[in-house]
């Protein structure tokens, strides 16, 4: 969780569209502005979801293929 923050520190990535779609940056980006007092569009929660939820489905998708191969046992 401290990627974010030194990200927000050095490059305000509040306001941007994009930001959203990636899934650890855009969860925190939702938390500061609920915490602000600023209402996201629903929208944008849809987006962090959907982000997740496609990094997720990607992720465990890597790890299968890698266990099917058993290239993290034996690194062929």
């Amino acid at each position: 969780m401290t990627m974010p923050f030194v990200i927000h520190t050095f490059y305000p990535i509040t306001g941007r569209v994009w930001v959203l779609a990636v899934p650890v940056v855009g969860q925190f980006v939702l938390a500061l502005e609920v915490i602000g007092g600023k209402m996201p569009h629903p929208l944008a929660f849809a987006l962090g979801v959907a982000a997740a939820l496609g990094f997720t489905v990607l992720c465990i998708d890597l790890t299968k293929r890698l266990f099917e191969r058993e290239a993290i046992i034996f690194n062929k």
